[in-house]
């Protein structure tokens, strides 16, 4: 993806998206080795156009805004908008499916219109945006110094040089670990540590309400106290909340919803992370003469896809570790391991991620001060005095 023509990724592939999640729930007439390899074909388009058009969606930020502040603010408003469109499609996703299957269990009838009427409500949405969103940043000619066009090779290699980017990468990596781990497994520490199936939608209830709400929130923590910190607080108050956890009595109820309730808010620090993306993609161009929008978000999106794979498997594997058995009483060891599981593996890898944020460097006045020499480079370029 070439950094300038992200809302162009908007226009066109989002058709070619619901086309391809249209044809993954269409029940072909195919049998035998034929219908799994066009299942996986289908699947791995969508796949493919849905991160084609993820990463073209992330990098607009850092082409419609200059200021910092005003780019965390737009990655909080799109959290946010995130968060209650998926609150909505819990709600009305499974209905949806009942009702156009004409049955009271699932089936493909009912995936596959659910799936179309979805593709036809995301599609103009995607292209009005691509349609309205107008990239403000040029990208000057910086005389013979600098290529302005650089190969993917060479892309790669400033993107390496960019140890702020990098640090940022790495932090989303171990807090995305922690954040997936923890969630995939709730439900079994609800059922089996707190002893209470009916706690189970409840405690998820809260923490979306409350993550909903901590996003919201992004805005006025970050201006306050700036992207590091505001993350930092946020990662130290969900560490203690699940070392609490762990320690307190969960029969509690109190202590519990509680607890779970900081923990849904402080999930959506997260966000924070595109926020200092837009800064590093900034100190890239400032200290390298080179812009790198596609190919940051990209690098960010892939920690993340990398994280929720590792604790895909991991986490089938550490909840096997711990003893756990299908449909049966579990052991004393086996519900300690299922809390530390929950509650400890992702304090700990919280805390990674927390170390390595200690070396994020930007802040609100290097970023001042970037954002005042690229302006006067960007002049002087326009003069041809550089």
């Amino acid at each position: 993806m070439r950094d300038l023509f992200s809302r162009h990724y908007l226009l066109f592939l989002p058709v070619f998206l619901g086309i391809f999640n249209v044809m993954t729930f269409t029940v072909f007439p195919l049998t035998g080795l034929l219908k799994i390899v066009v299942c996986l074909v289908c699947y791995m388009a969508v796949g493919t156009l849905y991160t084609a058009i993820s990463n073209a969606y992330s990098a607009l930020v850092n082409v419609i805004a200059k200021d910092s502040q005003v780019r965390m603010n737009y990655s909080s408003a799109r959290s946010v908008g995130s968060s209650i469109i998926s609150m909505i499609l819990s709600a009305v996703a499974m209905p949806m499916i009942l009702f156009f299957g004409k049955s009271d269990t699932a089936n493909a009838t009912g995936f596959f219109w659910t799936t179309v009427v979805c593709s036809i409500a995301m599609i103009p949405m995607l292209m009005l945006c691509g349609w309205k969103c107008k990239e403000i940043v040029e990208v000057k000619s910086y005389g013979h110094a600098v290529k302005q066009k650089q190969s993917i090779g060479e892309s790669i290699k400033l993107l390496g040089q960019n140890k702020m980017l990098l640090i940022v990468v790495l932090t989303t990596f171990f807090g995305a670990m922690a954040t997936m781990l923890r969630m995939s497994m709730l439900a079994y520490y609800i059922i089996y540590v707190v002893g209470s199936y009916t706690m189970v939608a409840p405690i998820m209830t809260i923490m979306t309400f409350m993550q909903l709400a901590g996003s919201m929130a992004l805005p006025i923590g970050t201006k306050l106290f700036g992207k590091k910190m505001y993350m930092l607080y946020n990662n130290f108050a969900q560490i203690i909340c699940m070392v609490l956890l762990f320690i307190l009595p969960v029969s509690n109820t109190f202590i519990l919803i509680g607890l779970s309730a900081v923990i849904g808010f402080t999930n959506a620090s997260a966000n924070i992370t595109f926020g200092m993306m837009s800064d590093c993609i900034e100190y890239g161009d400032w200290k390298f003469k080179v812009r790198n929008e596609g190919l940051s978000v990209s690098t960010l999106m892939l920690a993340v896809s990398a994280a929720t794979a590792l604790t895909g498997s991991i986490g089938v594997l550490l909840l096997s570790a711990t003893g756990y058995v299908a449909n049966a009483t579990q052991s004393v060891s086996t519900i300690n391991g299922i809390d530390v599981l929950v509650n400890i593996i992702p304090a700990g890898l919280t805390l990674l991620s927390v170390i390595v944020l200690l070396f994020y460097k930007i802040d609100n006045k290097m970023m001042d001060t970037i954002s005042n020499d690229l302006e006067a480079r960007n002049k002087l370029a326009i003069k041809g005095d550089l």
